[in-house]
Formats: C-alpha cells, structure tokens, sequence
C-alpha cells in the first residue's frame, strides 16, 4: 500500500476517491449531504467489491466523513 493520502473535502459524486483507490492511495472524503455520501459509498461499493473497505462516519455537525483503505 502506498504511504500517499488523498483529502476530498467535498466528495460529491466520489470520482476522486474511486480515482485514489485505482492509484492504491488511502483516502478520507467529506460530504453535507447524506444522500449524496450514500451515493459515494455505493459507487466504491459497485467498483471495487471486496477490494476496498469503506467506513461510513457521521459527525455531530452533519458532515459525513469517508475512509478507505485499499486491500
């Protein structure tokens, strides 16, 4: 696994996390809307299966944090 990190302060749609996986980068993304964080989690789900695991954090200001690490 590489050492490199890779911060999505608003991961919208979660193009740039499924691109930091692909480059085997661990990755923290954050995102206000539920909906759309589901959305994140879902597409990295569909991608990469069982290659990544992905941890779904809710903070007490509504922002949605996002971490991976690949496999």
């Amino acid at each position: 696994m590489s050492s490199k990190f890779v911060l999505d302060p608003f991961a919208g749609s979660g193009t740039t996390l499924a691109v930091a996986n692909r480059l085997g980068r661990r990755f923290w993304g954050c995102e206000l809307s539920p909906r759309y964080a589901r959305v994140i989690v879902d597409r990295l789900r569909d991608l990469f299966g069982d290659e990544i695991e992905v941890e779904y954090l809710r903070s007490q200001r509504e922002v949605i944090a996002l971490r991976a690490e690949p496999s």
